[in-house]
């Protein structure tokens, strides 16, 4: 089974290097590879946590009422494994966008007679992008994982003998169009909503660094989600 996770792996690395068609993409996924095969799985997911604490970090510097912060009971969580800590920005992201609404309904009610409708507030906008894009991150990495599994189960399937070239070809030919599909679903979905998330924050007048961080994260995520797949199924 680990040697079928192996060949779906350097198919993943193949197609993104294929689709990147520049030198830079190919060197930064053969060291996404490296970095997994050499580090540890705690190093790499606290890496990982990193990336997205900094994120989250600067994001709540820019919002006129900072995120709330874990909780204990969320920590624990993430220690057992119970939970990523994509899982626990994404529900506190989500936790404020219901409250802004809630609030944005209250106001409104009371002004039911005005009928001129309020310009959406930095943080009204922010919120919602960050709450959308993290159920983005955590959709597509549902699917990656589900392709996965499925990969195993047709290779388990079509082989004949532990080492069948005919079964693990057959295997790459049928998952190809798979990878590239969820791939490119996931970098369209996540590149509109940030081109929304600048356009909108353009219209009020407001700053837009928030941006580059953003994209910044999301491709690093890419390269360490790499390097725990490396991580987990090439050592």
């Amino acid at each position: 089974m680990k040697k079928f996770f192996k060949i779906i792996l350097i198919v993943l690395v193949v197609l993104t290097v294929a689709a990147g068609s520049l030198a830079i993409w190919q060197r930064k996924n053969i060291a996404s590879i490296v970095v997994g095969i050499k580090e540890t799985d705690r190093e790499i997911e606290r890496r990982r946590n990193e990336n997205q604490s900094q994120l989250v970090s600067e994001v709540s510097s820019q919002l006129e009422n900072p995120l709330r912060d874990m909780t204990e009971e969320e920590k624990q969580e993430v220690d057992k494994g119970n939970m990523t800590i994509v899982d626990v920005y994404s529900k506190i992201f989500e936790e404020r966008k219901q409250e802004l609404e809630r609030s944005k309904g209250s106001t409104s009610s009371s002004n039911i007679s005005e009928k001129i409708e309020a310009k959406p507030t930095k943080d009204e906008i922010i919120t919602k992008y960050m709450a959308q894009l993290y159920k983005l991150q955590n959709e597509f990495t549902a699917k990656a994982e589900a392709t996965i599994s499925q990969g195993a189960s047709y290779y388990e399937k079509l082989k004949k003998h532990p080492q069948d070239a005919e079964a693990r070809a057959s295997t790459i030919t049928h998952f190809t169009p798979i990878v590239r599909g969820i791939e490119s679903e996931c970098n369209k979905k996540v590149d509109t909503a940030i081109a929304n998330l600048k356009k909108e924050l353009e219209e009020i007048g407001a700053e837009t660094d928030i941006i580059g961080t953003i994209k910044a994260t999301y491709e690093n995520e890419k390269q360490l989600k790499l390097s725990f797949y490396a991580n987990k199924y090439l050592k």
